[in-house]
């Protein structure tokens, strides 16, 4: 007699899923919670001791060792975080609160808890300037800085200077009693932890450099910006050191969003991407804002760079800005990768020094440089076409660019050098440009039929089933970072089914793969498992293998499908 057959013939009872993903609506029924189930949430406490367990005390800790990062905890849409003592700070608009120590006990009830999306630590971000410096020449009177002529700002100027517009620029603050930026900004914060707390003054310099080479003001002396007429925001948070963390980041978007800046300038990243800062990106995109990064200054191997992808630069939402030189190669330093969108000058770049630094100018280079220059441009664009969207400004900013390195779009300076000129020519005449930052689709091309097949007979010989309320939770801390799976496999009949074991693969928005996981059912047909190494992005889960004493795994005509993102 032939061995009778498991065969998955749904995904789920609907196509696609967002898993409580912070872009999407929720999919599915929400029948499933991990958080009521007591053997499920004994499984969880135990993985959540191994995968997050952090001792309770410091007695016997080694003196030497680092002190434990704090904890970003992000809850799902429309869910209320669950008591977990007192955050430090909480940042409403994005659903995530910081703690600055949570217990092993803790973290593993948090992550067996359904409201939550991700736990993670807090990652550091840093400056990324400062990757080649040179001797200044003063200028004498005012001057225009070579870099404008490379993005043509001067063709955006009689239309508008960008005068209406607010950029935020997150860095280490500005110093606003500098001749070129005196009447430039117009407001700050200081959300760094150190300092002056009262206010967004430059402990290190970055953030002046940064700032003027958006807004140096037209008075007559020392240099001019992109857009000279538009203001600016001070929110610092970097330290006098450029050290900042994931949660000042999502600190200064909220404080600028509140405070309507209509773009974010982020010359400021590190490897390693975090489900919150994620979160705190795609609110400020969906709420209008425009954000722009620095893609990094890793590219140069000879030099030590890892070419590592850098965040919040790499984030879909933000546009990533490389740097090149006078002749529009790409700088040595810049950071390449398929996250690189525009570049800009970087090399050499001079800039306004503040006063308590000597004040005058000095001359410095890194993407941290070229980033500003997209952010000028795109306030340019805005005011030169009042109530243009968020999503024909990105379109402009890119399909307006000017190839360089080669021909098309490419990792080194993606659509090619930004141009004010051929922006606007593109929002007065608008043309077909092929923009690959648009969202996946809800499954990718050639990807089977995700909807239920009619159950056949007992008499076929096979044994239907069905993966529902599948849930991912995002983990990250120091090396283990991964997805944990959560879900419940049931027959056609809606019966559970126990004692089956799965062996799945998720693969990234490129179709590589990015993580597998092998899933037990209990005898409610739940399962809980983590894939280690997935990361934040749009994944693709497929069942491998299913097997179940006496039966065998045949695929038929579909098989488990579903798509969430991070």
């Amino acid at each position: 007699m032939a061995t009778p057959c498991l065969r998955v013939i749904a995904a789920l009872s609907v196509g696609a899923l967002t898993a409580g993903c912070p872009q999407g609506p929720r999919s599915g029924p929400e029948n499933f919670c991990a958080g009521d189930n007591l053997a499920l949430r004994e499984q969880a406490t135990a993985m959540g001791e191994t995968l997050l367990g952090a001792p309770s005390s410091t007695a016997g800790r080694d003196s030497a060792a680092p002190a434990p990062r704090p904890w970003l905890v992000t809850t799902r849409p429309g869910m209320a975080l669950p008591e977990a003592g007192t955050p430090t700070a909480r940042f409403e608009s994005f659903g995530v609160s910081r703690f600055a120590f949570l217990d092993g006990a803790t973290l593993a009830r948090l992550m067996a808890h359904p409201a939550v999306a991700a736990i993670e630590e807090d990652r550091p971000r840093r400056i990324r300037g400062g990757a080649l410096s040179c001797d200044p020449v003063l200028p004498s009177g005012e001057v225009e800085p070579w870099f404008l002529g490379v993005v043509r700002a001067s063709f955006a100027w009689p239309r508008t200077e960008g005068g209406g517009a607010l950029i935020a620029v997150l860095d280490t603050g500005i110093d606003n009693s500098h001749p070129d930026l005196a009447s430039a900004v117009m407001g700050g914060v200081n959300l760094s932890g150190s300092g002056d707390l009262t206010s967004g003054a430059d402990d290190n310099g970055h953030g002046t450099r940064v700032a003027s080479v958006i807004a140096a003001r037209r008075n007559g002396q020392g240099l001019v910006g992109v857009a000279p007429q538009v203001r600016l925001f001070s929110v610092k948070t970097q330290d006098s050191r450029g050290e900042g963390t994931v949660s000042t980041m999502i600190a200064g978007l909220q404080w600028a969003l509140e405070h309507g800046a209509h773009i974010a300038n982020i010359s400021v990243g590190a490897a390693g991407a975090s489900y919150a800062e994620l979160r705190a990106v795609d609110t400020a995109t969906a709420q209008g804002m425009v954000l722009v990064g620095a893609a990094g200054n890793g590219g140069d191997a000879s030099e030590g760079g890892l070419n590592e992808a850098e965040y919040p630069a790499s984030y879909r939402n933000v546009i990533s800005v490389a740097a090149v030189d006078a002749a529009n190669n790409r700088a040595a330093f810049s950071t390449y990768n398929s996250f690189v969108d525009i570049a800009a000058p970087g090399i050499p770049i001079m800039a306004a020094n503040p006063e308590a630094f000597g004040g005058s100018y000095l001359c410095d280079s890194g993407t941290s440089f070229s980033a500003p220059q997209v952010s000028a441009v795109a306030a340019l664009l805005r005011q030169s076409a009042p109530g243009i969207s968020t999503d024909h400004l990105r379109r402009a900013l890119v399909c307006g660019a000017v190839d360089a390195t080669a021909p098309g779009i490419d990792s080194e300076t993606g659509y090619g050098v930004v141009s004010a000129l051929f922006a606007t020519n593109f929002i007065d005449s608008p043309r077909e440009c092929a923009y690959l930052r648009e969202p996946a689709a809800p499954f990718p091309a050639g990807a089977p039929d995700p909807q239920p097949k009619p159950p056949g007979s007992p008499a076929d010989g096979y044994f239907r089933f069905r993966v529902q309320s599948l849930q991912a939770l995002f983990i990250s801390r120091g090396d283990t970072q991964g997805v944990l799976l959560r879900g419940q496999v049931l027959t056609h009949t809606g019966e559970p089914l126990a004692d089956v074991q799965l062996d799945v693969a998720l693969f990234n928005g490129s179709g590589d793969l990015a993580a597998r996981a092998t899933l037990f059912t209990d005898n409610e047909g739940l399962f809980l498992a983590f894939a280690s190494g997935a990361t934040c992005g749009a994944l693709h889960f497929t069942i491998e293998e299913a097997l179940r004493g006496g039966f065998s795994f045949d695929r038929g005509g579909s098989i488990t499908a579903a798509d969430f993102s991070f």
